[in-house]
């Protein structure tokens, strides 16, 4: 059996290769190689005019190893580079449709700035949970060492200058998290803020997936206010214990009507048992005669 062709294919060449020249990194995507090769594929840049994907190629006999003046598509970071281009993209287009009812066009240069803080106030805002979430552990590491004695001098000496209430708040969080109490599933779902992820954390463990992701179902996770949040979860817990108390009734109805049943049995039983004695009875005073 003979090997796959390995090949380098240029931007625009789809399946075809040129073995007379060498690969260039900056030739032009033709308008003939567009019509000769339908299968090829093309991505462009936000401009328009710059091939980012190369061609797809067809033929079962040869292996594509690479795209010349493109990055490897094996490479991670090189994916990752271009999800994030297209993400950025993505939010600049998005935020000028927002916001072009309201301010008119910023101008490149300016939607550009706004996004960047826009940008930089997501990602700070996920790592201030993150934060949230080591301090945490470093605590529950300190009592862990210290014991439960020795945490709260440490506290009530402001050695740990962390009010002992937050501290508390910061503590469950981050053993629910790490502990398996909220699933890694739902994981990316937890406000990301003391209050919220205290919320979450404190319901009971059999209870923090299904409320959670009916939360997450009703739009209120991760970025819901807090008070909707907590009204949303009261009322799940109503909602849950009239079902409770209903099948409480219910089951306390259908053990009356068993001790009434089995009353009635016994009184039959008793009855039958009565009638039995006297049918022998008689029995023997017919075999007496």
């Amino acid at each position: 059996m003979s090997l796959p062709k390995r090949l380098l294919i240029k931007p625009g060449q789809g399946s075809k290769t040129d073995k007379s020249a060498p690969p260039s990194f900056t030739d032009p995507v033709k308008e003939g190689d567009r019509e000769e090769n339908p299968g090829s594929l093309e991505q462009q840049n936000s401009a328009g005019n710059t091939p980012v994907v190369a061609a797809e190629v067809v033929a079962t006999d040869v292996q594509v190893v690479g795209v010349v003046g493109l990055p490897d598509i094996s490479d991670y970071r090189a994916r990752r580079g271009l999800q994030s281009q297209m993400e950025a993209n993505q939010l600049l287009r998005r935020t000028r449709e927002i916001l072009r009812p309201h301010i008119g066009d910023l101008g490149e240069e300016g939607l550009q700035a706004l996004v960047s803080d826009i940008d930089a106030a997501n990602r700070d805002y996920e790592s201030a949970f993150d934060t949230l979430l080591d301090i945490g552990r470093k605590l529950n590491s300190i009592r862990r060492i210290t014991g439960h004695g020795g945490y709260r001098a440490l506290l009530a000496e402001g050695i740990v200058r962390i009010h002992e209430t937050t501290a508390s708040k910061l503590r469950l969080i981050a053993g629910a998290w790490d502990e398996g109490k909220i699933p890694p599933s739902l994981q990316p779902a937890v406000p990301k803020n003391l209050s919220g992820a205290y919320l979450i954390a404190t319901l009971p463990a059999d209870k923090i997936e299904p409320t959670m992701r009916a939360l997450v179902q009703e739009g209120m996770l991760p970025n819901g206010p807090v008070r909707e949040i907590q009204a949303a979860v009261k009322r799940y817990r109503d909602e849950e214990g009239r079902r409770h108390f209903g099948i409480r009734n219910e089951i306390a109805r259908k053990k009356a009507q068993i001790a009434k049943l089995t009353a009635e049995i016994t009184a039959l039983e008793t009855a039958l048992a009565q009638l039995q004695v006297v049918s022998e009875e008689k029995e023997g005073n017919v075999a007496d005669k």
